[in-house]
């Protein structure tokens, strides 16, 4: 079942439109056993072309923060990505 949530939040992430990312980031964040089944490259994938603050808060706040706080990721996958993705 989890993986079926995944595939469904990949799909509406894919679509790049701001209010569907949110619901696809929604989903996840309601469906915990699909967000603790979650892998690192599904995380890339889903934060992928992020480029607004909105989604960044959405992002943040339903996927990356919790399976963080509940040391799903790593600190040192957070402060790479934070380097990699917002350094200039």
């Amino acid at each position: 079942m989890s993986e079926k949530v995944i595939e469904f939040a990949k799909q509406l992430n894919a679509t790049r439109i701001l209010e569907v990312r949110q619901i696809a980031f929604e989903v996840l964040d309601k469906q915990k056993a699909a967000r603790r089944s979650l892998t690192l490259e599904d995380f890339l994938e889903l934060g992928e072309g992020i480029d607004n603050w909105l989604s960044v808060d959405f992002f943040a706040g339903f996927l990356v923060g919790p399976t963080w706080r509940e040391e799903q990721i790593s600190d040192d996958v957070i402060a790479t990505s934070a380097k990699l993705r917002y350094s200039p």
